[in-house]
This record gives structure tokens, C-alpha cells and sequence, in this order.
């Protein structure tokens, strides 16, 4: 499952660094972090044009987005990857 990033350009290392603890630092705000899924589309939209602003991103994609945040934080929290400093 690829991002809808290009590979160049330190878009990578702002994913690791900026996007994905931006993005687990919302869900952890919330009232209910489990209780997300009705307003995970418009979080995902403000998080990547806060990173992302000269990239656009379609409703598949956020869809992707979503699924590799995801799966990047349980194999993170698993230690099977370093966390990002």
C-alpha cells in the first residue's frame, strides 16, 4: 500500500516525523479516540495540508492514509520499527 506521496524531497521523513505524530496526537485528544471514525476524514484532510499543503489528496487516498497511520503505529508500538525523535 503506497502513500500518496512523492519519494523524494524529505516527504518521507515528514511523514515519519510530522504527519504521523501530529495525526496520533489528534485521535489522543479526543473524548473518545476510539470513537473517531465519523470525523477521521476532515482530521486527515487539516493534518496533511498542514504537512502537505502542495499536495492533494482524494477521498481513496485518505482512505490510504488512514490504513498505513495505522498499521505504522502498532508495528511502532510492537517495537519492529524505532519510534520517530
Amino acid at each position: 500500500m503506497d502513500l500518496p506521496l512523492p519519494r523524494t524531497g524529505g516527504h518521507l521523513h515528514n511523514w515519519r516525523k510530522k504527519f504521523v505524530p501530529l495525526f496520533i496526537s489528534w485521535a489522543g485528544s479526543q473524548a473518545d479516540p476510539f470513537g473517531t471514525n465519523g470525523r477521521i476524514d476532515g482530521a486527515v484532510t487539516s493534518v496533511w495540508k498542514r504537512i502537505y499543503n502542495d499536495i492533494v489528496i482524494g477521498d481513496a487516498q485518505k482512505d490510504t492514509v488512514v490504513i498505513v497511520v495505522c498499521l505504522y503505529f502498532y508495528i511502532q508500538s510492537h517495537g519492529l520499527i524505532p519510534c520517530p525523535h
